[in-house]
């Protein structure tokens, strides 16, 4: 699962971005590019019930179900999340 994270149009470093699918969980934290990569470890969850929380201190958190996830991480497509306008 990749994950672009960006408050007011620019890319936001260091905020949380976590995946629960089931019994397959993970989290980083994002790049200087707002940019965040997690390895869910078991094959077998249903990426449509995931649910996925991105959080920064001084932001609104966003918490929502559903995501994108492959086994290629090249061909992985990309959520955008804005955490404020």
């Amino acid at each position: 699962m990749i994950a672009n994270v960006a408050a007011y149009r620019m890319p936001v470093e260091g905020a949380l971005v976590a995946a629960e699918c089931g019994n397959a969980k993970s989290a980083r934290l994002t790049d200087d590019r707002g940019h965040a990569q997690l390895v869910l470890h078991d094959d077998r969850h249903d990426a449509s019930k995931c649910v996925v929380t991105v959080a920064e201190p001084s932001l609104p958190t966003v918490r929502f179900s559903g995501a994108s996830t492959c086994t290629a991480p090249l061909a992985c497509p990309t959520m955008f999340v804005e955490l404020a306008r």
